[in-house]
């Protein structure tokens, strides 16, 4: 479930942030993006995605009312993986903590 989530959130973000530039060849699980000597990397439209989809399934003001809660709490609040949970609570480090 958590995954399919993620998943299908980072697609909308690719749909709403990368509409006019996707790559001509399709990324997928089974051909994913690789450096020149073959290892796989991430590229930047990816890693925005990424964030596209926490910030959708682990909006800040959201967050910020539950922070207080452990991470697997936290993970069953908001239908995400503990992994997707941490993300959010580094990134916003700041805004939940001053």
């Amino acid at each position: 479930l958590h995954r399919r989530r993620f998943s299908l959130a980072h697609e909308l973000g690719h749909y709403f942030m990368h509409r006019d530039g996707m790559p001509e060849e399709a990324i997928t699980i089974d051909n994913p993006p690789t450096d020149d000597i073959g290892k796989v990397t991430k590229s930047p439209a990816e890693t925005k995605a990424d964030l596209f989809a926490g910030e959708l399934l682990v909006p800040l003001e959201m967050l910020r009312l539950h922070v207080q809660k452990g991470i697997p709490e936290l993970s069953r609040i908001f239908l995400v993986s503990e992994q997707v949970i941490s993300i959010a609570i580094s990134r916003h480090m700041k805004a939940l903590y001053k």
